[in-house]
């Protein structure tokens, strides 16, 4: 059986394309316990997290003004799959997207 590797850092940055579509990227984020995961806005504009449900992650919302968040992910996070909706402020306009980023904690 092989063994993953521990993943020390993970980054979402949100934004709005030109289409005025909220882009995540990535759309599915892996970590392991204890992954130290940085949220950020490529607009450095305020943005919102929410989890949709249990979350991995030591706190299951969270808010910017602009700035990079980081989040760990619980030691005691159960292997699964894990959606998140988020709100991003843009061009004067909050767009929403309640399906992004997708957290997956492998073991």
């Amino acid at each position: 059986m092989e063994l993953l590797k521990f993943i020390e850092k993970a980054e979402v940055v949100f934004g709005v394309d030109s289409n005025n579509n909220l882009t995540c990227n990535p759309a599915v984020v892996h970590v392991t316990k204890g992954t130290q995961v940085i949220f950020s806005s490529a607009t450095e504009e305020p943005f919102a997290v929410q989890s949709k449900g249990k979350s991995p992650l030591i706190r299951a919302d969270f808010r910017s003004g602009g700035g990079p968040v980081t989040i760990s992910v619980r030691d005691g996070a159960c292997p699964g799959v894990y959606p998140f909706a988020c709100a991003v402020v843009a061009r004067g306009h909050v767009y929403l997207d309640a399906a992004c980023p997708t957290m997956i904690v492998d073991w």
